[in-house]
């Protein structure tokens, strides 16, 4: 049976069409137009996350929200603690879209020799395939429900970093073979105690093209989330968090749209009183 995440308040409504597109800002999730897929070798998922107890502390699990195993890759940072000390990879979180020099960030040196080669088989794909730099990258498996969420700390949400290029979170899901349509995305203004939210799920026959696995998905507005369901649920996923390339994203995003147009999750939002980003 699937599991809801006990943060949302009331029973959804599922939606499944979408409004006429007039606004990025309503769009959830888009496939991104590349050359390829991204793909590990064989093997190497299960082998990162026989890192985890020495990646990621014990004492982070007090600071998680949902049930996952991540894995830092790359980060700003040169030694081990740097990519195990809580305090140190939540700041890196935060100062995702500050510019320090480049020598700062590193492949996790924790990870063997085989490991940190896929990292930077990854990371040339990123700079050949998508329009940003993996100042904070990690790779999530999530072994529980998600509540839904955006990735912006509440401290920072009003701050829009992405003003104008949306939707600009940048994710890559691994295994779309194993994918069981567990994710979903929930229209921005339907969160809270006393609302109803309306979400709709991420489909893999409708929104996931063959020849791409490489997604944008809403930062300032539609909070993303899942379900769960015991030995059926697996989903591997991509975070890469950091500044963007404006106009080569720009670029992407149109291209996507014009590719992928019917793939795309969206909600209406223009007579959405909640909706305050000012144009």
């Amino acid at each position: 049976m699937r599991e809801f995440p006990s943060t949302l308040h009331n029973t959804p409504i599922i939606s499944n069409d979408n409004p006429d597109l007039s606004d990025m800002d309503q769009i959830a999730c888009m496939p991104l137009d590349v050359t390829r897929p991204f793909k590990f070798d064989d093997g190497v998922i299960e082998e990162f996350l026989t890192y985890e107890d020495r990646i990621i502390e014990g004492e982070i699990q007090q600071t998680i929200l949902w049930k996952r195993s991540e894995i830092v890759l790359h980060t700003r940072g040169k030694t081990p603690d740097d990519f195990t000390n809580t305090t140190k990879l939540t700041q890196n979180f935060y100062d995702r879209y500050k510019i320090f020099p480049l020598e700062e960030f590193n492949i996790n040196p924790i990870l063997s020799e085989r490991l940190q080669e896929q990292v930077q088989h990854l990371m040339d794909y990123i700079q050949e395939e998508l329009a940003i730099f993996p100042a904070h990258l990690t790779l999530l498996l999530s072994t529980g429900p998600v509540p839904p969420h955006t990735d912006v700390p509440h401290d920072q949400v009003s701050k829009f970093h992405n003003k104008g290029l949306e939707p600009s979170q940048i994710k890559i899901i691994l295994n779309l073979e194993d994918y069981d349509d567990s994710l979903f995305f929930m229209k921005y203004g339907t969160w809270g105690k006393s609302l109803i939210p309306e979400i709709k799920y991420f489909e893999k026959e409708k929104h996931m093209p063959a020849e791409t696995n490489c997604f944008a998905w809403s930062e300032n507005f539609h909070r993303h989330g899942a379900v769960f369901e015991d030995n059926k649920t697996y989903r591997a996923i991509i975070s890469i968090q950091g500044p963007l390339d404006k106009e080569k994203h720009k670029l992407i995003i149109e291209n996507s749209f014009k590719k992928y147009k019917s793939n795309v999750v969206a909600f209406e939002m223009g007579n959405n009183e909640t909706f305050v980003w000012n144009r």
